[in-house]
């Protein structure tokens, strides 16, 4: 991506860049049509002719803005797929003369290509400024005012021919010949020198040709036309339309001044005398925009041998129409055949309606009868998918993710903290929501998500299945139906085994399920909460956490928690949680790694999924703002409420900054974001009201020395490979130090280690960890160090072993 899309955006660049390129077939088609229709009416009026060509000028106009709209969607949707740009034509030709060979070329240089119109618009622009700013010194500064019988006189003939408004007459010397200037204002421009070299009647037979202009609007039309003209200023076929416009036009005003003459033979002597003088040197009429008798169309002495021939009527409107329907039928015609070309050209397998079907049909297995997605993952592949390749599979993913991305988020309204987003953030933003909420059913669909076992299960007395899952890479999966959540919470203690899976309810209502993905797992995890105090400290799972994740915002009824190690997964719903699922009053809660929903199914789903990809959220985060963050002020609230009754000895005990950047290390560590400012200052008030609710639980455990607790080391394992060393240990000052460690292999950290550390030595299994480590021991000590590797092995004998 160059300097120009970063500023413009992809979308706008390559839409526009392939509107302008097709604008040349298109409108090549379009003067075609206008040259015949012109070549076999010749005896139609040319007011009806020049209707023709600004209808023609028109359906250029509107195939280009249908062009645009096209492209822009394909290429929004190729930037959502992460795929290539689209090309206009798809072909297995490599052949220099294959139109997709050219077709990327193009999208190769298409940055240079539209850089190069802009350089022409640019230039097109400045000469239509130009030619604003001389109508405007024409009108304003270098005119006065003329004598009151000749304006007088132009306000008689205006009003004979069916001007509608005031006209006011000037008098030049700067002009070559007459010019209307103005369109609500208008005014008529008429050289001086023509006073005296010209009799009355001839006069009024060019103020005639003036009026005619205004009593048409011409200037506005020019205005608009020359616009037009600066936008397709490379494309000559379009300048060819428009010159077609002018000469109609100046042959439309010709027949309106003519009829109100003695005779057609006097108005084309009128003009043949007008094309022999001489204005003055000074004289020009240079002026893109003002509607002159001789500036829009040189070529007076055709004009004048046209008055000569029989006459043509001014009154045939059924003419223009007829003209008119014809090229815009051809206009329909085109736009109707650019669209119905092959839809799935990729897919040859099946025909577009057997890949529109298929898309319904997943679309119906994904989306619930709520219209929201399922957590879980109900794919059911059919004989049609079965049967598509392996290439053709992976061209339908693109298009049914394309038709997801039509159907709910192209035209999604954003929410009060995305109002800050420019278009391409907001673009980005919406590809992540759409991964947040579809990535499971995609991966499944595209080969990538395996399920490794299923396990069903029933509570007394229920004839609904409780249903199990994993998943290749660690994703968990169960569906529970109402009814069975409902005699669990009337069974407290009691629960459903199924393989490695547990669901109970506990005597509080709220309900815990448990995974065993090892031989270490601990009892007591599957009949009780796991909290933060078993990681830390003297706790039975100190220094085995992998993921631990804690919520407890009862407004909108999310107390949950979700904690992990090698050896078990285990989700805690509170029950406030589980009654708000329940009623339906909040009928879902997720976060980076878990989600849970209750659908009108009756069945409470509930989703744990580890891969990196997966935190999407958290990437989600970094677009919104946190000002306007709907749960933002309410943390503050609760966080000031916390601090009031935090004893004043342990306040020292809170995070620091450094210990804070740490937390945002581990965290960008774990999910390959950086953070932004506005995460940092939400997750500032999280991890710091995390902190305050641990010091008062420890002040509130008699059994417990409150500083001791305060004052136990923190750390992270991002991932298998990553280990930050967030809060120190009570130890003395001189016993801290910092060793970070980056990229090294174990037995090269083991050796790093060592120089500060007596006793470290490699620990058993350490060829296990084949891949580089990155360690940051801010304020660590040597007890620690030995721990961490063998906890390195175990992370790597545990993934080895997934």
């Amino acid at each position: 991506m160059n300097w120009l899309t970063q500023w413009m955006g992809e979308t706008f660049v390559y839409a526009l860049g392939w509107t302008l390129l097709h604008s040349l077939w298109q409108s090549a088609l379009v003067a075609v049509s206008l040259a015949l229709v012109l070549t076999v009416t010749p005896r139609w009026s040319a007011n009806a002719r020049y209707l023709s060509g600004v209808v023609a000028l028109g359906i250029v106009m509107v195939l280009s803005a249908l062009t645009y709209s096209r492209y822009y969607a394909l290429v929004e949707v190729a930037l959502v797929e992460a795929a290539a740009v689209p090309e206009p034509v798809l072909t297995d030709s490599g052949s220099l003369f294959s139109p997709a060979v050219w077709a990327q070329w193009i999208n190769r240089h298409m940055s240079t290509i539209l850089l190069l119109w802009m350089l022409g618009f640019a230039l097109s622009m400045a000469r239509y400024c130009g030619g604003l700013l001389y109508c405007y010194r024409l009108k304003n500064r270098l005119s006065h005012p003329a004598s009151s019988p000749w304006q007088t006189r132009v306000n008689a003939l205006g009003s004979r021919i069916g001007v509608g408004r005031d006209v006011v007459l000037r008098l030049s010397e700067r002009l070559e010949g007459p010019c209307v200037v103005g369109h609500l204002k208008p005014v008529v421009l008429l050289p001086a020198a023509l006073l005296t070299q010209m009799s009355r009647d001839e006069l009024e037979a060019i103020l005639r040709h003036e009026l005619a202009h205004i009593r048409r609007n011409d200037y506005l039309v020019g205005l608009i036309q020359s616009l037009i003209k600066t936008l397709y200023f490379f494309n000559w076929l379009v300048l060819w339309i428009s010159a077609q416009i002018d000469r109609e036009r100046e042959n439309a005003c010709d027949d309106i001044a003519a009829d109100g003459c003695k005779s057609r033979i006097f108005y084309a002597e009128t003009l043949a005398r007008f094309s022999s003088l001489k204005m003055g040197d000074s004289a020009s009429n240079d002026g893109e925009l003002t509607m002159a008798i001789n500036g829009k169309h040189p070529h007076l002495l055709a004009r004048i041998r046209r008055l000569f021939e029989p006459a043509t009527s001014t009154a045939r409107p059924f003419e223009g129409l007829v003209s008119s329907l014809l090229l815009v039928a051809l206009g329909l015609f085109l736009s109707m055949h650019s669209q119905a070309e092959d839809q799935y050209p990729d897919i040859e397998t099946l025909d577009d309606a057997s890949v529109e079907s298929l898309i319904d049909t997943f679309r119906s297995q994904l989306i619930d009868a709520d219209d929201e997605p399922h957590f879980v993952t109900t794919l059911v592949p059919t004989s049609d998918y079965q049967a598509l390749s392996d290439q053709e599979r992976a061209a339908f993913v693109r298009h049914f993710k394309a038709a997801l991305w039509k159907d709910r988020y192209r035209d999604k309204e954003r929410p009060p903290f995305y109002s800050h987003l420019n278009e391409e953030e907001w673009l980005e933003a919406r590809q992540v929501l759409l991964e947040q909420h579809y990535a499971h059913f995609l991966r499944a669909l595209e080969g990538k998500l395996v399920r490794l076992e299923e396990h069903d299960a029933r509570v007394s007395d229920q004839s609904d299945k409780i249903r199990f899952a994993t998943y290749e890479g660690g994703r968990m999966e169960a569906e529970v139906p109402v009814g069975s959540i409902r005699a669990l919470q009337n069974q407290p203690g009691e629960s459903v085994e199924a393989g490695p899976f547990s669901l109970r309810a506990l005597n509080d209502g709220s309900l815990l399920l448990t995974l065993r993905r090892g031989e270490q797992m601990p009892d007591f995890v599957t009949s009780r909460k796991v909290g933060s105090e078993d990681f830390s400290g003297d706790g039975a799972l100190a220094g085995k956490m992998k993921f631990f994740s804690y919520n407890d915002d009862p407004k909108q009824g999310h107390i949950r928690s979700f904690a992990a190690t090698s050896d078990f997964y285990q989700v805690w719903l509170g029950k406030e949680a589980v009654e708000s699922v329940l009623t339906g009053q909040d009928a879902e809660g997720y976060s980076a790694l878990l989600g849970f929903r209750a659908s009108r199914e009756g069945l409470m789903e509930i989703a744990f999924d580890p891969e990196p990809e997966q935190y999407l959220s958290n990437r989600l985060m970094m677009f919104m703002d946190s000002d306007k963050l709907p749960f933002l002020e309410e943390l503050e609230k609760e966080l000031a409420s916390l601090l009031a009754k935090l004893p004043s000895d342990l306040h020292s005990y809170l995070y620091q900054e450094k210990h804070l950047e740490r937390h945002f290390q581990a965290w960008s560590l774990q999910t390959g974001v950086v953070m932004s400012d506005r995460q940092k200052r939400t997750f500032t008030v999280i991890f710091q009201k995390m902190r305050a609710d641990f010091l008062l639980e420890a002040v509130q455990d008699p059994e417990r020395d409150a500083l001791e607790m305060a004052h136990h080391s923190i750390s992270v394992w991002a991932d298998e490979f990553n280990w930050v060393n967030i809060y120190p240990a009570h130890k003395e000052p001189d016993a801290l130090f910092d060793l970070i460690i980056e990229d090294k292999t174990i037995t090269e950290a083991v050796a790093q280690v060592a120089e500060v550390c007596e006793g470290i030595e490699r620990p058993e299994g350490y060829e296990l960890v084949t891949q580089p480590v990155s360690l940051y021991g801010y304020e660590t000590h040597c007890e620690q160090w030995q721990g961490v590797f063998e906890q390195l092995v175990e992370n790597h004998a545990d993934l080895a072993a997934r």
